[in-house]
């Protein structure tokens, strides 16, 4: 989304410069050398848009917007404009903003793939499901190695009660990032859900990569294998509420894929107790928590 690299004398020196510290996360030095640009060039719409980035890095909202609403002024078939300033407006919580802008892009590109994912995210706010899982199922069509995409299609198909589409789409997490700890857990607790054979499946393939990964969220992956019990992984969490959180949620789905509810319960309520409401393992379990 930085503008392309112009000759390297006056304006375009200086906006490459500004392009540089941008991606260095010096955003005040990249805004003062989009000032000067603009100063030397007020007609450049790459460089408003390249300012309204590096004010939207800032959390500068107002005068990111301003900056994109320039750039599009300037040049109405900036594409890249409209979708940062959609951006902006969905940061907001201005969804309807936001979906205009993602669908001005949209009719502008129709490749461009950052619109759909954003609108993608928009139409899962709205509990449009149906429309959220077309649009990541067109960003993988324009690029399969897009994860984030079949992360939040399969947290779709899981809401729909379709476990076994939701386990394909973290499979293909799986094998493009064999470190990704969290989709392995996913993947085990999806696959809990549909049979005890996926389950003892998805347990094979945490074991078979487990050597690949790092984090105190291996001892989780030795306790779903099987090198260490419940008081050991529990030790291990200590008082650590956060550890707790976690360790909890996933013992609660060792005895949920045993069709053991009560003990399930008793750890998903564990869970809950610890009040990390931003935490993926508290949502897993106020679900569990709310099923017969």
């Amino acid at each position: 989304m930085l503008c392309i690299f112009l000759p390297v004398s006056g304006t375009g020196f200086i906006d490459n410069r500004g392009n540089a510290y941008s991606k260095k996360g010096e955003y005040e030095k990249a805004i003062i050398d989009y000032n000067k640009a603009i100063g030397l060039d007020p007609d450049n719409s790459k460089c408003y848009c390249n300012r309204g980035l590096s004010y939207a890095y800032k959390r500068e909202y107002e005068n990111a917007i301003t900056d994109f609403t320039k750039a599009i002024e300037l040049n109405p078939k900036y594409a890249s404009a409209y979708n940062n300033r959609g951006l902006i407006y969905f940061y907001k919580s201005d969804y309807d903003r936001a979906m205009s802008d993602y669908e001005k892009c949209l009719s502008l590109d129709p490749n461009y793939i950052f619109a759909y994912y954003n609108r993608g995210i928009i139409l899962e706010k709205k509990d449009e499901y149906d429309e959220a899982i077309q649009d990541y199922t067109i960003v993988l069509d324009l690029d399969p190695m897009y994860i984030d995409a079949y992360k939040r299609r399969g947290e779709i198909y899981a809401t729909k009660i379709k476990y076994a589409k939701a386990m394909n789409d973290y499979h293909k997490v799986i094998q493009l990032d064999p470190n990704d700890i969290y989709s392995y857990f996913k993947l085990i607790y999806y696959s809990c859900k549909v049979s005890n054979k996926q389950y003892n499946n998805s347990i094979k393939i945490l074991r078979d990569n487990i050597n690949k990964m790092k984090s105190w969220r291996l001892n989780i992956a030795y306790y779903f294998i099987g090198d260490i019990d419940i008081n050991e992984l529990l030790r291990i969490a200590g008082d650590d509420n956060e550890k707790l959180c976690e360790a909890y949620a996933y013992i609660g789905i060792t005895y949920l894929a045993k069709d053991d509810k009560k003990n399930a319960k008793d750890y998903f309520q564990k869970c809950i107790n610890t009040g990390l409401t931003n935490f993926i393992e508290y949502d897993i379990a106020e679900t569990e928590m709310k099923n017969k």
